[in-house]
């Protein structure tokens, strides 16, 4: 009798706990239907980078496949038509892309800046915090922020300015000064002018150049 109690008393605790539970169902890979970021690719022979230029790379994936930002800096002297050195400094954004990552990366879109600037200061740069891939759409599809500055002069003035924003197969470009606004005297500098497709992009792709040209404004050197 003592044993089948005790056997009926485990039963019912059997009984009234709780089941384990059940394993998570295995999910098949399917298709990347967001922006993923991705680690830095360690191989960059195929883009054929001279010396320490790079500067900043962004490696996403996207519905589309894998893109690849390189912001590459140059700075060394050339000679003017007078036989003149002159200092240059020289900045270039390419953007690679692939479908697979079995596939070669193929040129998607580049872009240089060559500021030469004879016997004054000069500096020219990426705004590599400023510089970003984004779901802009919420379409699953990646958007790069570009931003850059360049100077040569003498004195305090402001910088020139460079914004643009891929997005689908566009470069939304917006370009003018920071701006200067010491107490006392009239502001100087702040212009900005947009490329003509600025006008017909989207309204998320708008909002991103104005936002972070108002940063890029009062600060122009940082990175």
């Amino acid at each position: 009798m003592r044993r089948w109690l005790l056997l009926c008393t485990v039963a019912a605790l059997a009984a009234c706990s709780p089941a384990p539970p059940a394993p998570a169902p295995a999910v098949a890979d399917g298709p990347v239907t967001g922006l993923r970021h991705l680690p830095a690719v360690a191989d960059l022979a195929f883009a054929h980078l001279p010396g320490d230029s790079l500067q900043k790379q962004l490696h996403v994936r996207d519905i589309d496949g894998e893109s690849l930002l390189l912001l590459t800096r140059e700075q060394g002297t050339t000679v003017d038509d007078d036989g003149e050195d002159v200092d240059r400094i020289t900045l270039q954004a390419t953007l690679f892309r692939r479908d697979n990552p079995d596939a070669a990366w193929a040129q998607a879109w580049q872009q240089s800046a060559v500021t030469d600037c004879p016997g004054l200061d000069l500096d020219a740069g990426y705004f590599l915090g400023q510089t970003t891939a984004d779901d802009l759409l919420g379409d699953g599809r990646a958007a790069f922020t570009i931003a850059s500055h360049a100077f040569c002069g003498g004195g305090v003035d402001p910088h020139g300015l460079q914004l643009i924003v891929l997005q689908g197969g566009q470069a939304y470009q917006a370009d003018g000064e920071s701006l200067l606004d010491v107490p006392g005297q009239a502001p100087e500098g702040g212009q900005r002018r947009d490329s003509a497709n600025v006008a017909a992009a989207p309204v998320q792709v708008r909002a991103q150049l104005d936002t972070v040209w108002q940063h890029l404004l009062r600060a122009p050197t940082e990175g």
